[in-house]
């Protein structure tokens, strides 16, 4: 095995067992989502979306990157739309639109599938808002029990509210890691 070769495994195996963290942190989100908060459609979601980014990582498949950029957009779409209901004036109101979110994630899942982008963006950005939702509910622990507080809505607002500059710095870390593995896959495909 080359040495591109063994850089490429290595990647690929960083990359899957963020994955498997991501999996782990969806089941404990999903529970809590459905027992904190009785969202059943949003448990749905944060655990078919995982499931299929890790499904990604072993077989590529353009149906898998459609479902799996869906889902999470509209995950993260219905959460960054319940922080926007909480300060924004009705006027723009199109923005807290459920089906304004469907069809943006749709559109942006079809896209992703379309041109075959890579899930890697999207398992930087699960697992830092994973790390987090735990933070946030670690810091609310003055206020209400752990337990309590893990995925709820209040969690969620003040992960949206205070966090965002990293989840967006995920996002970017993701975006240079599909970046660095196209570049892996280009100089082994020159040898």
């Amino acid at each position: 095995m080359s040495l591109g070769e063994e850089v490429t495994e290595m990647y690929n195996t960083i990359i899957r067992k963020i994955d498997i963290i991501n999996l782990v942190f969806s089941i404990v989100a999903t529970v809590a989502l459905l027992v904190n908060e009785h969202a059943l459609f949003e448990a749905i979601i944060i655990i078919g979306a995982t499931l299929t980014l890790v499904v990604t990582k072993y077989r590529f498949n353009k149906l898998f990157i459609f479902v799996t950029y869906s889902f999470s957009i509209l995950f993260l779409g219905i959460i960054f739309t319940n922080t926007a209901g909480q300060f924004l004036f009705e006027n723009i109101s199109i923005l807290t639109n459920i089906y304004f979110v469907i069809a943006v994630a749709i559109i942006i899942g079809g896209i992703a599938a379309f041109t075959n982008l890579g899930t890697n963006s999207l398992s930087m950005v699960w697992l830092v808002f994973h790390l987090f939702m735990f933070v946030s509910a670690i810091q609310m622990t003055n206020h209400v029990p752990f337990i309590k507080a893990l995925w709820s809505s209040n969690a969620q607002l003040y992960t949206i509210r205070e966090y965002y500059p990293f989840i967006i710095a995920g996002l970017l870390i993701g975006i240079f890691l599909e970046k660095y593995q196209k570049a892996i896959k280009h100089d082994q495909n020159n040898d």
